[in-house]
């Protein structure tokens, strides 16, 4: 599923799609990452803002796509 299918269904679980990682951030979205676009890295720079975040005590949910598709019973 592309970002923009993923970010049409955000709403039937009462998702608000945003750009960025904040501190309003509840659920993080991840899917499969093309390598040669991480630059190094093993996750993405969203992913690890969340974490960071996560570590400083706020809550936030980090899905992969298999479990948003779960969530929405695309499955």
């Amino acid at each position: 599923m592309t970002r923009k299918e993923m970010a049409g269904h955000a709403p039937e679980c009462e998702c608000q799609v945003m750009d960025n990682v904040t501190c309003d951030t509840t659920i993080l979205l991840v899917g499969d990452q093309d390598i040669e676009r991480l630059m190094g890295y093993e996750k993405s720079s969203k992913q690890r803002k969340a974490e960071a975040l996560i570590e400083r005590g706020k809550e936030i949910k980090i899905l992969t796509e298999s479990d948003f598709m779960s969530l929405l019973k695309i499955v």
